[in-house]
C-alpha cells in the first residue's frame, strides 16, 4: 500500500479539493485554497455600543503604535487598542485593552484618543486610565469596506447587504 501511494503520488492524508488553488509549494502541491463563506454581520446598533475597556490581553498582531507621554497605545487590527505603561522601557506593563470593533487607526490629541470603528469615528477621554469613556462618535464618516477583515483567500458567497450592519467575519 505504501509503495502504491508513492507510485501514484496520492496519500490518504491529502485534503480534498474544496476550492480554487491560490498558491502551491515547489512540488506543485496546493498549500492555499480559496474558501467560499457567508458573511457574519454586526448590527450598527451593536457596533455603536461595543466600545469597552477590558483587562489587558496578549498582543498578537499589532499594526500601529502610538506613543503618548509614558504610554504606548498599540492597535490590534480590527479588535481594539492595548494600553501599555512604558515608564520603564525595559519593563513595559500592560494596563488595559479597549475593545473597538473594526479599529485600524488611532491618534491622540491632548487627552482625547481618536479611533476608527469600521465606518465611525470614536473619541475617547483617556485623561483617567481608570475611567476611559467614549465622549463622542461621528457615525458613518468613513467609507464602508465589507472586506476589511476578511482574508484574501475567502470569497464571500452572495452580495453584501450593508443594511444589516458591518461584516466582521465569515463562516
Amino acid at each position: 500500500v505504501v509503495s502504491m501511494s508513492f507510485a501514484t503520488g496520492t496519500s490518504q492524508y491529502e485534503t480534498t479539493d474544496v476550492g480554487s488553488c491560490l498558491d502551491t509549494d515547489v512540488n506543485g502541491t496546493c498549500i492555499e485554497r480559496q474558501q467560499v463563506a457567508s458573511p457574519v454581520y454586526l448590527s450598527y446598533e451593536n457596533l455603536r455600543s461595543a466600545v469597552k475597556v477590558t483587562a489587558p490581553r496578549s498582543l498578537t498582531s499589532v499594526s500601529r503604535i502610538y506613543l503618548y507621554k509614558n504610554l504606548l497605545f498599540a492597535n490590534e487590527k480590527n479588535e481594539g487598542i492595548h494600553i501599555i505603561d512604558n515608564s520603564v522601557p525595559t519593563s513595559p506593563q500592560r494596563l488595559a485593552f479597549i475593545e473597538i470593533p473594526g479599529n485600524t487607526e488611532i491618534a491622540i490629541r491632548e487627552e482625547n484618543l481618536y479611533a476608527d470603528s469600521y465606518i465611525d469615528l470614536v473619541t475617547l477621554d483617556v485623561s483617567n486610565l481608570n475611567d476611559i469613556i467614549e465622549i463622542a462618535r461621528e457615525e458613518s464618516i468613513f467609507p464602508y469596506n465589507a472586506l476589511q477583515n476578511i482574508p484574501s483567500n475567502v470569497r464571500l458567497a452572495g452580495t453584501i447587504d450593508s443594511s444589516r450592519g458591518v461584516v466582521v467575519s465569515y463562516r
